[in-house]
């Protein structure tokens, strides 16, 4: 007698069996064992299924795909209303299948070895599973064979990606970090070769020797390796250079935000001198005598325009602001720096310009 849990997996597995390119379709893993043990299926637990379309057919439609796959989706939906998970893997085409199965593709053997056939019609897995079941399309000795050829294959692979790619990857990312420090300073680099150059002169904003003497470092470890003198680079090599590429970043890191500071801190001075030069002639339009101390002249600018409606106290709060930022060395006062921003500074401009002009 077929067990409940097999028949709610047909049911849900049955419109893809209406779908005239699919071949045939399986479960396998660790929900066959579960039915065996006839334990119940949960949302933790994946139903694994394998779906095989044939690709051969001279009748074969690409719409027919979208089919499958909307399928899916709805399989997957509404299994889980019944506490099922069902897990798709990608479609294989019966060319792409045969292909596998001739390679002694492990995962696709054991997939077969240890399945659940629902649908056959040809009896194509049926026949495949016996035979992989009696050992007469691989022994042992084959699999183990191919097995090791695969994982020698992918030694080397490593070996190479290890070698090549990632010392690349590394001196891209310290290229890269740099780059932008040096753009802050208005020098632009393209080469690793101008970077050599030019990254001596960040020693002028305080970057220590052992960051230029490692990038110089990292340069040449990638040029050993394309001329062919350097033949190994392995997990310990790569994370003696991974902890110092940290490191280098989060001091190009630091120098950022030292350069932003000191242009955000130009910027303002400069803002300041400009708006006090024409406070000053302002002042000096309507008085004889007008006070030396800045501090001084910002509280006059305030009882003759401020206090009296010309211009906005939103202004006034903006150049004392900026009056304190000056300062803040000699007072080590902490400013708010409410109004220390583009709108507010260029509103100010305008305004007092405007005075200015109305003068």
């Amino acid at each position: 007698m077929e067990k409940e849990s097999v028949r709610e997996i047909k049911n849900f597995l049955k419109p893809l069996s209406k779908i005239d390119i699919v071949k045939s379709f399986w479960i396998y893993g660790s929900s066959v064992e579960k039915i065996k043990k006839n334990e119940k299926f949960s949302l933790k637990h994946d139903i694994d299924v394998i779906i095989i379309y044939d690709d051969t057919r001279e009748d074969f439609k690409e719409e027919e795909l979208k089919q499958i796959l909307l399928n899916e989706d709805f399989i997957e939906k509404e299994s889980e209303k019944k506490n099922m998970k069902f897990h798709f893997q990608p479609l294989r085409s019966l060319s792409s299948f045969w292909r596998l199965l001739k390679k002694g593709e492990p995962w696709m053997i054991s997939s077969i070895k240890n399945s659940m056939v629902l649908y056959d019609p040809s009896n194509l897995i049926v026949l495949i599973k016996n035979l992989l079941n009696e050992n007469k399309i691989y022994s042992r000795e084959e699999k183990s064979e191919r097995l090791l050829e695969r994982a020698k294959e992918k030694l080397k692979n490593v070996r190479e990606k290890l070698l090549i790619e990632v010392p690349a990857e590394l001196l891209g990312i310290v290229t890269k970090s740099l780059q932008i420090v040096l753009m802050q300073k208005d020098i632009f680099v393209s080469s690793t070769r101008d970077c050599m150059i030019l990254i001596k002169e960040l020693e002028n904003y305080g970057l220590e020797t052992k960051y230029i003497d490692f990038y110089n470092e990292l340069v040449d470890l990638n040029r050993k390796i394309e001329r062919g003198t350097l033949s190994e680079f392995n997990g310990k090599d790569f994370q003696k250079w991974f902890s110092k590429v940290e490191l280098f970043v989060l001091r190009m890191e630091t120098l950022m935000v030292k350069f932003e500071k000191s242009k955000i801190s130009e910027t303002l001075n400069k803002t300041y001198n400009e708006t006090m030069k024409i406070c000053e002639e302002i002042l000096k339009k309507k008085f004889k005598n007008i006070p030396k101390d800045d501090y001084k002249k910002i509280e006059l600018f305030k009882k003759e325009f401020v206090d009296k409606g010309l211009i906005d106290k939103t202004h006034y709060y903006t150049l004392n602001e900026l009056y304190e930022y000056k300062n803040r060395k000699k007072t080590k006062k902490k400013i708010e720096e409410k109004y220390l921003k583009g709108t507010y500074l260029k509103t100010l401009e305008l305004a007092i310009k405007d005075i200015m002009n109305k003068k």
